[in-house]
């Protein structure tokens, strides 16, 4: 089944979310419980700690830190009601940025970077208009 997505057609609205969270592990440097919060919010919506820690299967004090780390990376906005996730090109991109300035090199252009948000781009827009 193919969607269309503001006038064109996703490749597929279920994207491979493990490779996903692989290439932002790989890539912009996420431990792999962050990069699961990141795909499960921008697939599934906002959510607060106990949510996110249901969704991920692991305790909400992990969940909560893993939040509040993508918010300082700027992937994440902390809302009354939970996380919620900026649009996740821009997303993928500023925890790229982070990545690289923290072990100072330069953020160039960057492939994989770019298709985990657009990946995430259906699927974080139909999470939000359902």
């Amino acid at each position: 089944m193919r969607t269309l997505i503001w006038g064109r057609q996703a490749a597929s609205p279920v994207p491979d979310l493990g490779g996903l969270e692989a290439s932002l592990v790989a890539e912009a440097g996420l431990d792999p419980l962050q990069a699961r919060a990141f795909v499960s919010v921008c697939t599934g919506g906002m959510a607060d700690a106990a949510e996110l820690a249901r969704r991920l299967g692991v305790p909400e004090s992990d969940a909560g830190a893993a939040a509040s780390e993508l918010v300082r990376l700027g992937a994440f906005i902390s809302m009354p009601d939970g996380y919620e996730s900026t649009h996740p090109r821009f997303a993928a991109v500023r925890m790229y940025r982070a990545h690289c300035e923290g072990r100072g090199e330069r953020a160039g252009r960057n492939d994989a970077i770019d298709a985990v948000g657009a990946a995430l781009e259906g699927p974080y827009d139909a999470a939000r208009t359902g």
